[in-house]
């Protein structure tokens, strides 16, 4: 014998299970692909093939599932919600300065919340659009799935082909727009600048799109920093005169296996370790140019993140302060997405000051001195340097 409580659960479920395939069905033969992109159901799905939906749609008095559509059909979807192809209880669109950006649809307690997807033109990256933000990722593939639920009955989905690498990638995915203001002004008002040809040409943001993706698959976040970030924030893109590229991650996502990784590398080729343990940097070198990979330290004390470099010629050890890192977003460099520190005003102060807004102008930026957040950290000894100082 079934308990009351039992009973309706399974009712509950067996009546949602009826709500969201008569919705799924419905935008199909509407011509309307959507994709999930709920956090709870992939979660679910990545743990085994077939996810029971119960916690999921039973767990809460309303449910809520958070799909998308690609941008293009949004216009059409709207006309035909307001001509009611779909019987549903209510319907709110919102919208930005792009269009409307979302739809929450309400049917028999269950919400279906859709976001925009957008494919930018000659980019490598999807744009989903939430009210409050927009969230981007690398593209990928999709890959088609079925639920089933334990009482009997399936509903058919698409969702993204690696759903864990989708859900770590949304955790990071809060889209920053470089200061396309502040790159007019510069080309303005400092014409000098950009009337030679460029150190590092633009096509190399292609490169350094591979590098990203060659340590997301070790899930470490490479955001950029220096003048790399300045570069990207600032002009929208490399700075004229910089002949290096700087990149920083997080100490909690280093592993021997990126040492190793890189080692065997031929086009991202580790060529020199430099530092202690504590005070790591790493020197890439990938088509002609360096890529300089710093290591984010947190100090307990005073609650700041530090990244180290080191003078071989003088052994003089050098730390550069930074805010706390208080989450990593994305950026378009070039049609490329990268990641970035979301806080990047409050870092670019940190690094080049208040002004970081216009162009230091001499061509002797030295990396040890003209920050505005370097410090002299003594030298090593020369024994020390035997140890902090390995060339691959």
């Amino acid at each position: 014998m079934h308990s009351k409580d039992s009973l309706d659960s399974a009712s509950l479920l067996q009546q949602r299970f009826a709500t969201i395939s008569y919705f799924l069905k419905s935008m199909a033969d509407g011509g309307f692909p959507i994709m999930l992109i709920d956090t709870g159901m992939i979660k679910c799905i990545s743990k085994k093939s077939n996810c029971a939906l119960e916690p999921v749609i039973t767990g809460m008095e309303n449910v809520s599932l958070l799909f998308s559509m690609d941008a293009t059909y949004w216009s059409t979807f709207e006309q035909k919600m307001n001509t009611g192809f779909i019987n549903v209880d209510d319907t709110q669109f919102t919208r930005d300065k792009f269009g409307v950006s979302g739809a929450d649809i309400f049917l028999s307690g269950v919400r279906f919340q859709i976001l925009r997807m957008e494919s930018p033109n000659n980019t490598d990256y999807f744009i989903f659009s939430d009210k409050s933000s927009r969230i981007a990722m690398r593209r990928f593939n999709v890959k088609n799935m079925i639920a089933r639920a334990t009482q009997g009955g399936k509903i058919s989905f698409s969702i993204p082909a690696d759903p864990l690498l989708f859900l770590w990638r949304w955790q990071r995915g809060q889209f920053i727009e470089c200061r396309q203001d502040i790159a007019a002004k510069m080309r303005r008002d400092y014409p000098e600048l950009y009337n030679v040809p460029p150190n590092i040409k633009d096509n190399y943001a292609s490169n350094l799109a591979d590098y990203t993706q060659l340590l997301v698959k070790m899930r470490i976040t490479p955001m950029l920093t220096g003048g790399t970030l300045l570069g990207w924030y600032r002009e929208c893109g490399f700075i004229t005169h910089t002949s290096d590229l700087d990149t920083a991650m997080l100490i909690e996502e280093y592993s021997e296996k990126l040492v190793e990784t890189l080692k065997k590398n031929s086009r991202f080729k580790l060529i020199r370790i430099l530092g202690i343990p504590d005070r790591l940097e790493f020197k890439i070198i990938s088509l002609g140019r360096v890529i300089d990979l710093f290591i984010i330290y947190h100090n307990g004390t005073d609650g700041s993140d530090y990244t180290n470099g080191l003078d071989i010629d003088t052994r003089g050890k050098y730390i550069w302060r930074y805010p706390r890192l208080t989450k990593v977003c994305t950026g378009d460099l070039k049609g490329h997405l990268m990641f970035v520190p979301c806080n990047v005003e409050e870092m670019l102060t940190a690094c080049y000051g208040n002004r970081w807004d216009v162009p230091h102008l001499t061509w002797n930026y030295q990396w040890w001195s003209s920050g505005a957040n370097v410090e002299y950290g003594g030298e090593y000894s020369e024994e020390e340097m035997l140890r902090a100082v390995k060339y691959l």
